[in-house]
């Protein structure tokens, strides 16, 4: 967990006191700065 932002960095799933599955950020960004264009869809979104 990083403290000072609040986000996971790391989730593992034991079995017996032993991980068996990881998820580890490997690399993270913060406060970035996106061009309006990233959040403007001319298409209709399509859930399948």
């Amino acid at each position: 967990m990083d403290a000072e932002r609040g986000v996971v960095l790391r989730l593992a799933s034991t079995l017996d006191g032993e991980d068996f599955d990881a998820l580890e950020v490997e690399e993270i960004f913060c406060n970035e700065r996106f061009s309006e264009e990233v959040f403007d869809s001319r298409e209709p979104l399509t859930w399948r």
